[in-house]
């Protein structure tokens, strides 16, 4: 995909949940496990694109012992 520099809806921190509904799941679900204590932290990360722009943004979902979550992080950088 060809890119002329981050949108402006991606140049935010975070997608608002209307930017989101307009991404394009890229690639596979990448899953990480280690042990934490007595317990296990688990990562599940899923990889979309913005179809405006092109960015690549990282969906990851936090469970376990370790912590609970699901956050957002935008991985290229035009």
């Amino acid at each position: 995909m060809r890119s002329d520099g981050v949108c402006s809806d991606c140049k935010s921190p975070t997608p608002t949940p209307e930017h989101r509904s307009t991404f394009v799941a890229i690639g596979q679900t990448v899953s990480t496990e280690i042990e934490f204590r007595k317990g296990h932290v688990r990562e599940d990360h899923h990889f979309f694109q913005c179809p405006k722009c092109g960015s690549v943004w990282d969906n990851y979902k936090e469970s376990g012992a370790g912590g609970h979550g699901n956050f957002w992080s935008r991985l290229s950088d035009f």
